[in-house]
């Protein structure tokens, strides 16, 4: 059903991407910005002064090996600014002059050709500086440098109580050393010709987009003294098929298993008291609650009759399962909860439910009839978005607010008939 054409196109998407497309947004309007000073040129870099110190800006040379100078027109070279060398795919090495102290956020991104870098001692923060360097093997850093160091080419802190990065560029498999109790936010992140990775029992924590985009990582074990699993840990871990949760866990992030198409089971320790699994389905504890239904879960799928809430993402893009039963215990729907399940065909919502959730059915493309039950008073922002296969919807008059976009792109669906006590509604 089309009304209106003004349909932001980030609701073309996938519900369970709408983070990602949010990070997009922000780097465009980043590289939006307005430069902060006049660039001034300097051999093969442009920089900014304050007349006190020099950042550079950008790079107009020919690439290979180079080295950051460490002054330029008698002041200290300071900085490199954000996105200073963004795709200079002609670099292969770099050295960090000893005046340098801070590396700006994606400052090399896109380097795709490098594969060493050199840190001086006078570094103290570095960020995500290398973000996309997808040939780098290697970052060293200065033995006399009190905030950072390295082992093996992998960044970490001073104490190598925490890994930083993990140079993108890696092959085959890596130990992390017993030392690390902290797996740091995207530490090993597109890190896509690592087979295998060994994680010490050491490991307590390991932080956001860890592992993300690991598409040859085949296994993993997690330590039995990890507590928290971050958001979109194992992203786009595609060669994954099972995972085991061990008893110490006691967080698992938003999204940190979206996109592993072939995880068929998530298995968790009996002895974990705030999550468990049947079937490699996780649950919280009691069960009243599914969480994640691993993507790559086939056929047919019956929720247990001790749920009463399918939580937000809980089956979104499980585009493999065909039909999903849902007992009569249940009575909530979270945001996204079948977003993108695109051979689910039909689905009986128990008549119990008082709540469906922003996105629920978005994207169920072969989705043909829904019978919303009478215990619904509302149907949320796009819950049954892009659903083209849609012919037939039953509302009840107990439904008073219709959200926009509710049946946007419907497609199939001629006819809808909104009851009279439906006193709100937007575009639909």
């Amino acid at each position: 059903m089309r009304i209106n054409t003004t349909l932001p196109v980030v609701k073309r998407f996938s519900g369970c991407t709408r983070a990602l497309w949010s990070v997009v947004i922000c780097i465009v309007g980043i590289l939006a910005l307005p430069l902060a000073a006049t660039a001034l040129q300097s051999g093969d870099f442009t920089y900014t002064t304050d007349e006190n110190a020099v950042t550079i800006t950008g790079y107009t040379g020919a690439g290979g090996a180079i080295t950051i100078p460490s002054a330029i027109s008698g002041l200290h070279v300071t900085s490199i600014g954000h996105l200073a060398f963004f795709g200079c795919t002609s670099l292969t090495n770099v050295t960090i002059s000893g005046s340098v102290t801070s590396l700006g956020g994606q400052a090399f991104y896109g380097c795709t050709s490098l594969t060493n870098v050199k840190i001086s001692a006078s570094v103290t923060n570095i960020g995500d500086a290398f973000s996309a360097c997808t040939k780098l093997t290697s970052i060293n850093v200065d033995a006399a440098n009190t905030y950072f160091s390295s082992v093996g080419g992998v960044l970490f802190n001073k104490s190598q109580t925490e890994v930083i990065q993990c140079p993108m560029g890696k092959v085959g498999s890596y130990t992390v050393p017993s030392s690390v109790n902290s797996i740091g936010n995207s530490a090993f992140s597109y890190c896509t010709r690592l087979t295998s990775i060994t994680i010490p029992i050491s490991v307590t924590n390991i932080g956001n987009s860890a592992f993300a985009s690991c598409t040859r990582l085949t296994s993993i074990t997690i330590p039995g003294d990890v507590t928290s699993i971050g958001n979109w840990v194992f992203y786009g871990c595609t060669g994954l098929s099972d995972l085991t949760i061990p008893g110490s866990v006691t967080n698992i992030g938003g999204s940190a298993f979206y996109n592993c198409y072939w995880l068929t089971s998530i298995n968790v320790d009996a002895a974990n008291t705030y999550y468990s699994s049947v079937g490699g389905v996780l649950f919280n504890k009691s069960q009243t609650e599914v969480i994640q239904c691993p993507m790559g879960k086939v056929g047919s799928y019956t929720v247990p009759s001790s749920v009463n809430s399918i939580g937000n993402s809980a089956f979104c893009n499980c585009a493999r399962l065909t039909n999903i039963m849902i007992p009569s215990s249940v009575s909530s729907i979270g945001d996204d909860a079948f977003s993108g399940c695109t051979n689910l065909t039909n689905i009986m919502i128990p008549g119990n439910v008082t709540n469906i959730g922003n996105y629920a059915f978005q994207d169920c493309t072969r989705l043909t009839d829904v019978t919303i039950p009478a215990s619904v008073t509302k149907i949320e922002w796009a819950t049954f978005f892009d659903c083209t296969s849609l012919t037939h919807v039953t509302i009840p008059s107990s439904v008073t607010s219709i959200g926009g976009e509710a049946f946007w792109d419907c497609t199939s669906l001629t006819h809808v008939t909104i009851p009279s006590s439906v006193t709100s509604t937007i575009t639909i």
